[in-house]
């Protein structure tokens, strides 16, 4: 700690004793905080990380390294773990066993086990952000099972990733590696798949160990536990020994939960992901996090053996994706009426409407989104939970909840109540030996190579081809083009008006029902690539120029996602682009999922045309 105290004792000196700093001291203290937290020095010393030695980033680096568990001195708290566990214990019994059991179960397709077990395997070390499901690739495997073969997915691991449409994605070399790995290690042990059950005795944890421990396969500990969670739930392999041993698969949903529910405490709030450097503190947190969600299942199953699930990781989807992405999420939307006449609450941000206004008659009132709260943390949040599909519909597996069944623990209601949240990844670029510089000595950028993207030879009319022209210069200038300003094409057929900022919503472009111009919002374009402004900006022209049903959002998307790919621009930062603008709700989900299908199906390489909606 002596680092520390040095630092410390520096900045002591310019403030001891005063009540006001001169500008000159503000520079003087900032300068030691740079110099300390972001600071080369040599002599430092070397840390270990990813297999590779690397110098440390600055003095905070070394002590940070050195001291994180004991500031952060994370701790699994009984009293809420026992809470917890009485909450998972009472939602079995009111709902059932089948709560913790059905959130698993998946259309395989008519595949028996050992071709079950061969398309997870081969999928599941593969990152697709939840957006791709096992029958998919099922229903791939029964187009032409060749596809999954090991020896060839071996061998020629590009081929495979093109059979599984995955060659548009990101970190296409990464993925490749995976897959090639993944497949070497059977051939080296001799077996397929599902005969890792019978090499390992039938033991998960020795099955775990092996995937988690084989180098370049991408089977990481959350993975391994969800691959050999779903083959143990499916019943692909019978009789397992050590299914108790497979913990939830922790990720930034289940450390958000096990934070707000008080299950794991710290001794200080969380720092910045950007000072955890090597993410020492994620690290922790992560593994802190199994070890809470497994003393709650030790709990639950001592009190209740008899009304107890057979492993942690069977409340993992319970945990991550219910609790933790639909109901633990700031969805509830206080709106205020454009007349400022009225404010309520709401269960969607998509809301335009002054629903107050409608009921007296005026059924063109608009409104606008002030604020997002939990739904926990207010009276009208059973709003939010009422309408969650896992509440109401056909996906229903708590029907009738009407608010988050953690909220008496979380305590969400009382005014001292602190939503935490988990720590996150920061990736950054710096320079060794001198920390941030704007022109760092070790490094430089010799030559930018333009390349020109690849488009499809399409007839548009004249009208359309204007458009393009406009949207090309305004999505590539819009990060330096002045505010308050209207932009023409060459023939002034559109006009895109370019405010500081769209007034009365959050939408980072709109266009007029009637007169047809594009407004668009520079604080939201200047935070959104090229690709991104453009694909908004014809999802826009969509609705008054494409569309047959001019107010129909998915139309809109459809025929703006088949101009945007006719242009040659990334697949993938189309689908960003939805990411980026769209908030975490239901609708906005499912709008997501069918965003990622088409742009799967109608991407460049697959071009076939696709037909306007």
């Amino acid at each position: 700690m002596e680092s520390f105290n040095i630092f410390f004792k520096k900045i002591n000196q310019d403030i001891k004793n005063k009540d006001n700093l001169s500008l000159d001291e503000i520079k003087n203290i900032l300068s030691k905080i740079n110099e300390y937290f972001f600071t080369g020095k040599n002599g430092l010393g070397k840390t270990e990380a990813l297999k590779m030695s690397f110098p440390y980033f600055s003095e905070f680096h070394k002590f940070w390294e050195q001291y994180h568990d004991k500031i952060l001195n994370p701790t699994i708290n009984e009293k809420k773990c026992e809470e917890v566990a009485d909450v998972l214990h009472d939602l079995y019994v009111k709902f059932g066993k089948n709560l913790y059991y059905d959130l698993y179960s998946i259309d395989t397709r008519n595949l028996n086990d050992e071709e079950i077990c061969k398309v997870r395997y081969f999928s599941a070390n593969q990152d697709f952000r939840g957006s791709r499901s096992f029958e998919e690739f099922a229903d791939i495997y029964n187009t032409d099972p060749t596809i999954f073969d090991v020896e060839k997915i071996h061998n020629y691991p590009v081929d495979f990733l093109r059979g599984l449409n995955l060659t548009g994605l990101s970190q296409s070399d990464k993925r490749e590696k995976f897959a090639k790995t993944s497949a070497k290690i059977l051939l080296e042990l001799g077996i397929e798949p599902f005969g890792l059950f019978s090499h390992f005795d039938k033991d998960l944890l020795k099955i775990r160990n092996f995937l988690i421990d084989s180098q370049g396969a991408g089977y990481g500990q959350k993975k391994t536990d969800m691959f050999i969670r779903d083959m143990v739930v499916l019943g692909v392999w019978k009789n397992p020994q050590k299914f108790n041993e497979i913990d939830v698969a922790s990720d930034i949903n289940t450390i958000k939960v096990a934070l707000r529910t008080g299950i794991l405490e710290t001794d200080v709030l969380l720092l910045s992901s950007f000072l955890d450097v090597f993410c020492h503190q994620y690290g922790l947190i992560d593994e802190m996090t199994a070890k809470a969600w497994r003393n709650v299942w030790e709990i639950w199953n001592k009190k209740y053996p008899k009304e107890c699930i057979d492993s942690p990781c069977l409340m993992d989807i319970l945990i991550y994706r219910i609790i933790g992405r639909e109901f633990c999420k700031e969805r509830l939307c206080l709106f205020q009426c454009e007349n400022k006449k009225h404010s309520f609450m709401w269960h969607s941000g998509r809301n335009k409407t002054c629903q107050e206004c409608f009921k007296l008659g005026d059924k063109k009132a608009k409104a606008f989104v002030v604020e997002k709260v939990l739904p926990c943390s207010h009276k009208e949040g059973y709003l939010c939970i009422e309408k969650n599909k896992y509440v109401v519909g056909e996906d229903a597996v708590l029907p009738g909840l009407k608010e988050c069944p953690f909220a008496d623990v979380c305590n969400s209601k009382d005014v001292s109540f602190i939503p935490l949240s988990p720590p996150k990844l920061t990736v950054i670029i710096f320079d060794l030996a001198t920390g941030f510089q704007k022109k760092p000595s070790t490094y430089k950028v010799v030559k930018f190579y333009q390349t020109k993207l690849p488009k499809l030879n399409f007839h548009y009319d004249d009208k359309t081809k204007e458009f393009i022209k406009l949207n090309n210069y305004v999505s590539k200038k819009a990060g330096h083009l002045k505010a308050n300003m209207v932009y023409h094409d060459p023939k002034r057929y559109f006009k895109m008006i370019y405010y500081p900022k769209i007034e009365g919503g959050f939408t980072p472009a709109r266009i007029h029902k009637t007169e047809n111009y594009i407004e668009i919002s520079q604080d939201s374009f200047r935070k959104l690539t090229v690709p991104n402004r453009w694909l908004i900006n014809a999802h826009e022209y969509s609705h008054n120029y494409i569309n047959r049903d001019r107010d129909n959002e998915d139309q809109a998307d459809a025929n703006g996602m088949e101009l945007y790919l006719m242009q040659g621009f990334p697949y993938i930062e189309g689908f960003y682009t939805f990411e980026r603008i769209l908030h975490d709700t239901e609708s906005n989900e499912e709008r997501k999922e069918f965003v990622y299908n088409f742009l799967m199906k109608h991407r460049l390489e697959n071009w076939q045309g696709a037909e306007l909606w």
